[in-house]
């Protein structure tokens, strides 16, 4: 006989995507095809924002996983190249840190550099701010990205503090003005 109060914890193997979007907000189009991220074109007050959501995994050293990530990278500079006119956000766990020198992180910082990209989380760890914990070690490995000159628009940026929150990663929000 099973214990029902035994369980086995891998986090989320067969994680979904989903978006909650406001009912004041248009779909203009969505993409859910891409295994890293998803893609929904939506309209507000006449103006028309990309949401990108990611999901990059962790580096574990391989040469799949180092061409995963830049197959990633790619695709997302020809969507920006796509829309370059529009209003992009681009969020989510992309398993690196701008802090770190490791070969992601390195990547991403070029990612963000060569397409005039900003992350809009703000802190360091000596502020005691993270997104990812695993005992004593923290990172800010996920990201709210946006183009630089878009930044005026962010109205609000939090990381989120749930005493319920069972993940490694911690919430973050961010507001953006007319959306």
């Amino acid at each position: 006989m099973q214990d029902d109060h035994s369980f086995v914890s891998r986090g989320r193997p067969f994680g979904g995507k989903c978006w909650i979007i406001k009912k004041d907000i248009k779909i203009l189009s969505y993409d859910f095809e891409e295994s890293c991220f998803s893609n929904l074109n939506v309209m507000k007050n006449e103006k028309i924002y990309n949401l990108i959501g990611t999901w990059v995994p962790f580096d574990d050293g391989s040469q799949t996983r180092l061409a995963e990530f830049k197959s990633l990278v790619s695709l997302l500079e020809s969507k920006l190249e796509y829309i370059s006119n529009e209003s992009v956000l681009i969020f989510g766990d992309w398993n690196c840190d701008i802090k770190r020198v490791r070969r992601f992180d390195n990547l991403f910082k070029d990612f963000l550099s060569n397409n005039q990209l900003i992350s809009v989380s703000p802190g360091t760890r000596e502020d005691k701010i993270f997104t990812y914990k695993k005992g004593e070690y923290t990172s800010i490995i996920d990201h709210f990205i946006i183009k630089e000159s878009f930044y005026q628009n962010v109205k609000k940026f939090k990381h989120l503090n749930y005493i319920e929150n069972f993940s490694d990663h911690k919430p973050i929000m961010c507001e953006i003005h007319d959306l």
